[in-house]
């Protein structure tokens, strides 16, 4: 009589720890490289967010005919109307980012702002956000 043998389909234990080992190597590999992009997207972010509030600012100022002022701490920043004190918008930065150098800048009602450089830091990267007296942003 013939013993008929079952095949057996699967993975061997040898093969599922090679695989596992292969996948820990590539992912040690890009690691680094998902880490610098992860913080340059942060840092990039802030600064346009930054940017986007300063002309939102402006032309609040501009459209309300009031004074409005960017006050700045190392983690955030407020937009705030003077005449009455109230609030606008308070926004964080992204984990990493800070505020390093600052003015406090005000947004007068004919449309005219002070000039300001704003500085933000994450870890050795800086990047400066200027507005003009025209109310002009840019960023270096």
């Amino acid at each position: 009589m013939f013993v008929r043998r079952s095949q057996v389909s699967g993975f061997t234990l040898i093969e599922l720890m090679i695989t596992v080992v292969i996948m820990g190597l590539v992912l040690a590999m890009t690691a680094p490289g998902i880490t610098h992009f992860v913080k340059s997207s942060r840092m990039a972010g802030a600064q346009t967010t930054l940017m986007t509030d300063l002309r939102y600012a402006r032309s609040l100022a501009a459209s309300r005919r009031s004074t409005y002022e960017l006050r700045l701490a190392p983690a955030q920043y407020t937009i705030v109307r003077l005449s009455p004190a109230t609030t606008v918008l308070t926004r964080q930065l992204p984990t990493g980012v800070t505020i390093a150098a600052r003015d406090t800048a005000s947004f007068f009602a004919w449309g005219l702002t002070e000039t300001m450089a704003i500085t933000l830091r994450q870890d050795s990267t800086t990047k400066v956000v200027r507005t003009t007296a025209s109310g002009q942003v840019t960023c270096d």
